[in-house]
């Protein structure tokens, strides 16, 4: 479900992530005015899923299902930033995490590089381009002008200065190998704070739908349909 046409240059506006979560309700009320409802969200998307869920609990529908992909809480996103031993081990997380991304054709060597700070200097990004190419130069056009890429970078800077109300309903939450794991890490990404109904982390490797390739999918359709199906024999 888009707010934004991918097609259509995005102009940012300074609305709130819970304005942001107004409209998404109103287009959700718009597809199927009445619940139950069942949303997904991946990163982002699941900070938006979950106040877009609140606000329809909160104005009397019901949520069957919420189902989150490896998103943080807000405040947790700030603990790990203003922690610099965690802030380091997650960076390094990220960092390999992106490079098998790049072995196995996911990702581009410039998707890789540019996220290393010390690559956007622009003295360094024009070296990158005469290295890359027009493969470079072309994937720079896209990333700065693409209205899904503007749109999230929009959405992303909303939610850091958003922290959620309490959440009432039951979550589950896909944890896969994206999010950093050990001791100096919370298994819940800090959402067992935030949750005040059922929180479970249904734990796979990986959920990749990319290139014709698919892993995990079955796995997380059965753990939905499964808690939808509960869902539904808890109304009759």
């Amino acid at each position: 479900m888009r707010l934004v046409d991918p097609d259509a240059p995005f102009e940012p506006d300074n609305k709130s992530f819970e304005q942001i979560a107004d409209a998404y309700v109103e287009l959700v009320k718009r597809v199927q005015p009445q619940g139950p409802y069942a949303l997904f969200g991946v990163c982002v998307h699941g900070n938006i899923a979950l106040e877009v869920a609140r606000r329809l609990i909160a104005g009397g529908d019901e949520v069957a299902g919420l189902f989150i992909k490896d998103v943080w809480a807000p405040a947790y996103s700030a603990h790990v930033r203003d922690n610099r031993k965690i802030r380091l081990l997650n960076k390094v997380h990220d960092g390999l995490l992106r490079l098998r991304r790049w072995r196995r054709g996911e990702l581009s060597m410039f998707d890789v590089l540019r996220y290393y700070p010390i690559i956007r200097s622009r003295r360094l990004f024009l070296a990158m381009e005469r290295f890359f190419g027009n493969t470079l130069e072309m994937e720079t056009r896209l990333l700065s002008t693409t209205s899904q890429g503007a749109f999230v970078s929009y959405l992303a800077a909303a939610r850091n200065r958003y922290m959620p109300e309490t959440y009432p309903g039951d979550v589950v939450m896909f944890k896969t190998n994206e999010s950093p794991a050990g001791r100096h890490f919370d298994i819940s990404l800090g959402w067992k704070a935030v949750v005040s109904g059922k929180f479970d982390i249904a734990e796979l490797e990986e959920i990749v739908v990319s290139r014709g390739v698919e892993i995990g999918t079955v796995e997380a359709a059965a753990r939905i349909e499964a808690t939808l199906t509960r869902a539904e024999g808890g109304r009759a």
